[in-house]
């Protein structure tokens, strides 16, 4: 409990100073009273103030440790939040289960490819790689040949193959793509070549032109292709895997590219 001291001064503002250096603190941190205010005192001169003053009670502090100790948790919870850790965490497990996925998918495709050449004789290595949405399989070796024989039709028929076998049977999301050394990005550029000739010869004659037989995927390539050019259209002709696109006059109906998405 703060102690009380009497003191005394020709003003209040005399007396709080004495208080205040007397407690050695400012004034505004004195609880202080006035016990008694003189007037004018005998021949004329003024009586003196005399006040009762204390220290300002103040609120005990919380111990240090305690003080510490909350400001770590509050450090902690800002830098790295308990939900944020194991939110972090759960995706780091959730990347390393795909990861693994998508290492056992690579190797089943592969293993698959060296059955069928086993069978057929044909001495190939297979290069899988990719995973996220896409496996992408290169097929090198001197019996590569045999896959690109009219166009890559072999190749494009096991692309089919593959698709069908680990698409709708296995129930996998994912296309694969295959490829030999560059042959089916040279075969793109071809078939991309030979719709814009297409196109602009059907422009200049007005005469419709059907190409080669073609895979899904290269006929797509064409439908796309020919899109972009106004005045001509596409249109898929035939049964089964291979049909043909007959490139002619737009007469306001481009039907090529709803027929592909249909196969």
């Amino acid at each position: 409990m703060a102690i009380e001291i009497e003191f005394e001064g020709k003003t209040l503002e005399e007396a709080l100073r004495k208080a205040s250096l007397f407690f050695n603190v400012d004034p505004s941190l004195l609880d202080y009273q006035v016990i008694e205010e003189g007037g004018k005192g005998f021949f004329g001169r003024s009586g003196c103030v005399k006040i009762v003053a204390k220290r300002k009670e103040t609120p005990p502090e919380e111990p240090k440790e305690k003080v510490e100790e909350e400001g770590k948790r509050t450090v902690r919870k800002k830098a790295n939040p308990p939900l944020e850790r194991e939110s972090v965490a759960k995706r780091e497990a959730r990347t390393e289960t795909r990861r693994g996925r998508a290492a056992s998918q690579r190797k089943e495709i592969a293993n698959f490819l060296k059955d069928i050449f086993s069978r057929l004789g044909f001495r190939l290595k297979v290069e899988v790689r990719g995973g996220s949405k896409t496996f992408f399989v290169n097929l090198r070796g001197k019996d590569r040949r045999f896959l690109l024989i009219n166009g890559g039709e072999p190749l494009s028929s096991l692309q089919f193959l593959l698709n069908k076998v680990f698409g709708r049977k296995k129930g996998w999301n994912h296309s694969i793509l295959l490829d030999s050394d560059g042959f089916r990005r040279r075969r793109e550029d071809r078939v991309r070549e030979m719709a814009l000739e297409a196109a602009e010869g059907v422009k200049a004659t007005g005469e419709a032109k059907l190409l080669p037989p073609m895979n899904p995927y290269e006929r797509r390539l064409v439908h796309l292709t020919v899109k972009e050019i106004p005045g001509v259209t596409t249109e898929s002709q035939g049964e089964g895997f291979i049909k043909q696109v007959l490139v002619k006059p737009d007469e306001g109906d481009s039907t090529g590219l709803s027929e592909e998405a249909s196969g």
